[in-house]
């Protein structure tokens, strides 16, 4: 039993105790949203074929490979580049773009591996070089 003169009667110390603990509460709490906040972040900054966040975090928990297009920008806002994923491998045509915006390289894939004619461009629009593919295999490349 406690006496009547031991510290822990005194309220005031159990007041600032109490007062301690909401501080502590409220950062522990702050932190955690600032941790989700930036796990989110990292989250989108790693999967730039996805415009949706509960997308993202549904493949994350079901380990699903992405199909659907991917469409990335550059830190400019203009496009980069444009395709699509089937089961998170490369698949049909995709463009990509060179910082002014104009198309730089028009690439062909089948099953994650390059295929067919791969068309490459200078800054004016035209056809810089070509290279052909097959079953991911350089065969010929034409310089212009």
């Amino acid at each position: 039993m406690l006496e009547n003169n031991s510290p822990w009667r005194n309220t005031k110390i159990i007041t600032d105790i109490k007062k301690v603990f909401k501080w502590l509460a409220g950062i522990t709490l702050a932190l955690i949203f600032i941790g989700l906040f930036l796990f989110l972040i990292t989250l989108k900054a790693n999967d730039p074929c996805s415009r949706n966040i509960f997308t993202i975090l549904e493949r994350l928990i079901t380990a699903k490979p992405w199909t659907g297009n991917c469409i990335k920008y550059h830190d400019q806002g203009l496009l980069r580049y444009k395709g699509q994923l089937v089961e998170g491998k490369y698949e049909g045509v995709w463009n990509y773009y060179n910082l002014s915006g104009d198309l730089s390289l028009k690439a062909n894939f089948n099953n994650n591996e390059r295929e067919g004619t791969w068309i490459y461009f200078d800054e004016n629009g035209n056809i810089a070089k070509t290279e052909e593919y097959i079953e991911g295999r350089l065969i010929e490349t034409t310089s212009k």
